[in-house]
C-alpha cells in the first residue's frame, strides 16, 4: 500500500492455488493502516486472483556443463500475457551467495511475461561450480483504492541446478590388486595434483598417495587388507 509517500507491505506465501484461497481467498478486504496515532481504512476486492503458469526451463541440458567463457541463455516457456513479469536469480553452492539477478519490474532490461529467455553476462559464473537457477514468474495486480495505491503479487517459480565445466576430474584407467600391492593408472583433461584415497565404510577417508603433477600418471601402494574402497580426487 502506498499512501502519502509511505509504502507498506504484507506478504502471505502459499504454496499452492487452493492453500492460498483458503488464506486469502476471493473476496472483500479491508485494510488498515496505523498513521500518526490515526488508522487508515482501505476496502478493496480481491475477487479472481489466480496463480500464473509456472516457468519451466526449456534449455535444461545447457545448464549440466555450462561454459565460462561466454554468455549463457536460459530459455523458458512464456506467460500467458505480457502483465506478467519474470525474474531470474543465481546463487552459488552451498554457501547461497548472491550472484546474480534481473531487473526488477519496470527497470530497464526487465523481463515482461511474453519474455522467453534470459542472458547470463560473462563473468558471472566460476569453472567446476554449482549454481541454484531460480526462476520466477509474477501477475502484479495495481489498486486504486481511496487515493492510495494497493498491488496485489502472486507468483510461481522453477529452480534447478547449473553445473559450469571447468572440472579436472580424473579418470581412472585401470586398477588391479596382486600380491598385496595395489595399483592404479589413471588421466585428467590437464595437468593437476591428485590424491588417492582410501576408506572402509565410505564415510571416513585417508590419503594414500599423491602422483606428481600431470595428466597421465600411475599410483600404487601396499595393502595387507584389499577389502578396502578407493576414490580419486583433485587436491585442492
Amino acid at each position: 500500500v502506498a499512501y502519502g509517500g509511505d509504502d507498506f507491505s504484507y506478504r502471505s506465501v502459499a504454496i499452492s492455488q487452493s492453500s492460498f484461497q483458503i488464506d486469502a481467498g476471493p473476496g472483500s478486504y479491508r485494510i488498515r493502516v496505523p498513521i500518526g496515532g490515526t488508522n487508515l481504512v482501505l476496502a478493496t476486492n480481491l475477487g479472481g486472483l489466480q496463480f500464473p503458469s509456472p516457468p519451466w526451463i526449456l534449455n535444461l541440458a545447457d545448464l549440466k556443463n555450462a561454459a565460462t567463457n561466454e554468455p549463457l541463455s536460459i530459455r523458458f516457456n512464456a506467460g500467458a500475457n505480457s502483465d506478467e513479469f519474470v525474474q531470474v536469480f543465481l546463487t552459488r553452492r552451498p554457501n547461497g551467495e548472491f550472484v546474480y539477478g534481473s531487473p526488477y519490474r519496470g527497470a530497464a532490461g526487465a523481463l515482461n511475461g511474453s519474455s522467453n529467455q534470459v542472458m547470463l553476462p560473462t563473468g558471472f559464473l566460476a569453472a567446476c561450480s554449482e549454481y541454484d537457477v531460480t526462476l520466477a514468474r509474477w501477475i502484479v495486480s495495481p489498486h486504486d483504492v481511496q487515493g492510495a495505491s494497493l498491488v496485489s503479487m502472486l507468483g510461481s517459480e522453477t529452480v534447478a541446478v547449473l553445473k559450469t565445466a571447468g572440472c579436472n576430474n580424473p579418470q581412472i584407467l585401470s586398477a588391479a590388486y596382486a600380491s598385496g600391492q595395489f595399483s592404479l593408472t589413471a588421466t585428467a583433461a590437464f595437468d593437476g595434483v591428485f590424491v588417492l584415497e582410501k576408506s572402509t565404510d565410505l564415510t571416513n577417508w585417508s590419503a594414500l598417495s599423491t602422483n606428481p603433477v600431470g595428466k597421465s600418471f600411475g599410483l600404487s601402494f601396499g595393502s595387507t587388507n584389499p577389502a578396502a574402497f578407493f576414490r580419486l580426487i583433485q587436491a585442492n
